[in-house]
């Protein structure tokens, strides 16, 4: 509860639900240093400007196995919070955050041009679009994806997860649906 006058008030959510996206099947495998290349020109599967070094350092040669279709629902900032907030909060209601360099990577390659492609659930509008993901090492990462106002590709970062910078309203925070709890176990089939 926050005061305003001496009269306790609730603190409004950091997070509301702005939608969906489901990420196809992907059948071989990634390897983030090999899909995540700067190259802005006209044959670029995806227009990346910049790669962050830490995100190549963290997540290069991180192997990625195939994987069945996911979803990832999308939220947005109401208000001034720190990624580690904004994480706690979807955790505090059951969902678990950590989504993976295959799934951005699929999401990039629907909008490769940023805001000449079709549109999609990723910001371009130079506002951040966040993930939480595991490093090569096991350790949770934030990453910051955002397509520069009169830019010419993806800027991709890495940062410690406890970065304290304050992400204001209009950028977004994705996370995964495919299950509610990043302990849970689904249920065995019955025989």
């Amino acid at each position: 509860m926050s005061k305003s006058n001496g009269t306790p008030r609730p603190i409004s959510p950091i997070l509301r639900s702005i939608g969906a996206v489901t990420i196809a099947a992907r059948t071989t495998r990634l390897v983030p240093k090999k899909a995540f290349v700067v190259n802005t020109g006209k044959g670029a599967r995806v227009k990346i400007a910049y790669v962050d070094p830490e995100f190549i350092a963290w997540f290069g040669d991180k192997i990625e196995k195939p994987t069945g279709k996911t979803t990832l629902r999308y939220q947005i900032f109401t208000r001034p919070a720190a990624f580690a907030q904004a994480v706690q909060e979807n955790r505090d209601i059951g969902f678990v955050t950590k989504t993976t360099p295959g799934e951005l990577f699929s999401m990039l390659a629907k909008q490769p041009d940023g805001p000449k492609s079709p549109a999609g659930p990723l910001a371009t509008n130079d506002y951040a679009n966040l993930f939480e993901m595991d490093d090569i090492s096991g350790i949770p990462r934030l990453v910051n994806v955002f397509w520069r106002f009169r830019g010419n590709g993806w800027n991709v970062y890495a940062r410690e997860k406890s970065l304290s910078i304050q992400w204001c309203n209009g950028h977004q925070l994705f996370s995964r649906v495919s299950c509610r709890r990043s302990d849970a176990r689904p249920p065995r089939p019955r025989r």
